[in-house]
């Protein structure tokens, strides 16, 4: 046990511990890289289906009553992302590249220029792939609709084979009657000349 006045066992090694920790604390958080988008509880990424079109309306009416952009840069960054927000549930994305770009245009080197541009970039590429989606819906409708002009055809043609199948068969049947008759008329005759 430690007498008074006597240094404690391990005592002398707390306090460049605690230094060292502070240290590497402040090291750490000074290299860390701030995350791309955050996600705040108040902000607009917390939205419900209905906010996000009465926030975008609000912003909409806000830059058309004034129209001072690099007032409003921040107005059409959070208009950017609102038209393409995940739960908005008439994204338009086309809307949303032309607010990124009006903000690029203003603030093209602040603080959220990098997300601004990243986010920017998924949406190119989501519209592109739209795009794309898009005209191969178009081509499978108008495949879709040469098929079935196609088949609406081919069962015309085939109602009118059928038709003439059912008009070939009687007039076959006809025929045959006709030759039986015939055929009894020559046995009639026949008899007749045998017996005279």
């Amino acid at each position: 046990m430690p007498v008074s006045g006597s240094p404690r066992p391990g005592g002398f090694l707390l306090p460049p511990l605690l230094l060292l920790l502070v240290a590497g604390l402040v090291f750490t958080g000074a290299c860390a890289k701030r995350a791309m988008i955050h996600c705040l509880p108040n902000s607009f990424h917390a939205l419900d289906k209905e906010d996000i079109g009465w926030k975008i309306l609000r912003l909409e009416i806000l830059l058309a009553e004034d129209p001072a952009e690099v007032k409003h840069a921040a107005s059409f960054f959070d208009l950017a992302l609102l038209h393409a927000h995940y739960n908005n549930p008439n994204p338009d994305y086309a809307r949303s590249l032309l607010m990124f770009d009006r903000y690029l245009s203003i603030s093209s080197r602040s603080g959220r220029s990098d997300e601004a541009r990243y986010v920017r970039s998924l949406l190119q590429k989501m519209a592109g792939m739209e795009e794309e989606l898009a005209r191969l819906r178009t081509d499978s409708d108008r495949e879709r609709a040469d098929r079935r002009a196609e088949a609406e055809a081919l069962q015309r043609l085939n109602a009118r084979l059928i038709k003439e199948n059912e008009e070939l068969t009687v007039e076959k049947k006809n025929l045959t009657e006709a030759i039986e008759q015939l055929k009894l008329l020559e046995q009639s005759l026949e008899k007749k000349r045998l017996g005279h």
